[in-house]
């Protein structure tokens, strides 16, 4: 008790030290490869637009790029268009999911779904897996994916933009790919 009657506490075990979850790594570390990452994704954005033929990409800048881990969840981004980068995850899970055990070194896959991670159908993306390793022995550490809109796509008008449809359906006039792949090598 002090003079004034207060109950004085004293502490008799030092306080553990608070960390927020997840960061029990090394913050220098951490920066170094956040950085990597991000790096990793924007030179696959000025890649894209460098080599474009599209306007929509080369002029207007409407893509994204962005690195994903081998189960699809979201490493590192470039700062592109954003609704882009919000169902892109969705897309390279579809990619995973439909592919488990057929993923290959120089396999490209293709998808525009919009009931499966895509935003519209003239919104592109192209997923390429990242192998560690070489060869057939190499397994799949992560994927790349970028998104970029194509000017026309197929469709009742030029443009896609017609309004008041409630189904997508495969015909000879418009594409929509729920999961195409191409490989380099023949299997």
């Amino acid at each position: 008790m002090s003079a004034k009657g207060d109950l004085v506490l004293t502490r008799v075990v030092a306080l553990p030290s608070r960390m927020a979850i997840g960061t029990t790594c090394d913050p220098v570390m951490l920066e170094v490869f956040n950085n990597l990452f991000m790096s990793i994704a924007e030179q696959m954005g000025f890649t894209l637009q460098n080599t474009a033929y599209s306007v929509n990409i080369k002029e207007r800048l409407d893509f994204s790029c962005a690195v994903f881990d081998a189960d699809g969840a979201l490493v590192a981004n470039a700062p592109h268009i954003p609704i882009h980068l919000g169902s892109m995850g969705e897309a390279v899970r579809t990619v995973i999911d439909r592919n488990v055990g057929k993923i290959a070194p120089g396999d490209v896959f293709v998808l525009n779904d919009p009931y499966n991670g895509g935003t519209h159908l003239p919104d592109v993306t192209v997923i390429t897996p990242v192998f560690r390793g070489y060869g057939v022995e190499g397994t799949c550490c992560s994927m790349s994916a970028a998104r970029g809109h194509q000017a026309d796509i197929g469709g009742i008008n030029a443009g896609l933009g017609a309004t008041g449809f409630k189904a997508i359906r495969w015909t000879k006039k418009a594409c929509c790919w729920t999961t195409s792949s191409w490989s380099r090598t023949a299997r």
